[in-house]
């Protein structure tokens, strides 16, 4: 119990000795507490700037994710879009609007469905829309004959 508090007043004397009037002048003290506030600002600015740098990298990854999930989408679209195309052509029984809308998908440099870029034969395309036409569970060759 004693030595608790004889350290608790030798503690005392060391930190009431460091703040007396007569060790340091007021232009020491200020120097020093000047001093302390630039380095913790010095020290927040660097959490922030790392703090940053943290989100910077977080919202590239999420940029990148959603342009991912931009063309997805985008594929997505066509690939409904021209199923209902081929859906329409299939159902209509013309034989001579099948033609020409299949004339002019083998013309086009791009398939009718894919990313914009992609490009295929004719043959390609031809295949892509038998392949729709018997997934659809209808044979255009066979609706156009009657």
């Amino acid at each position: 119990m004693r030595l608790q508090s004889a350290w608790r007043k030798a503690m005392r004397g060391r930190i009431r000795s460091a703040f007396r009037p007569s060790d340091l002048s007021i232009r020491s003290r200020l120097i020093a507490c000047f001093v302390l506030i630039v380095l913790l600002i010095i020290a927040a600015d660097a959490v922030a700037i790392w703090q940053y740098w943290q989100i910077d990298a977080l919202a590239q990854r999420v940029h990148k994710t959603d342009q991912i999930f931009d063309a997805v989408v985008r594929i997505h679209l066509d690939v409904y879009s021209f199923r209902d195309k081929m859906a329409a052509l299939a159902s209509s029984h013309d034989v001579r609007q099948f033609s020409s809308e299949a004339a002019e998908i083998r013309g086009s440099p791009t398939t009718a469905i894919g990313t914009r870029s992609v490009s295929g034969s004719a043959n390609a395309t031809a295949r892509k829309c038998a392949a729709f036409a018997l997934w659809n569970g209808s044979d255009w060759r066979r609706n156009a004959a009657r």
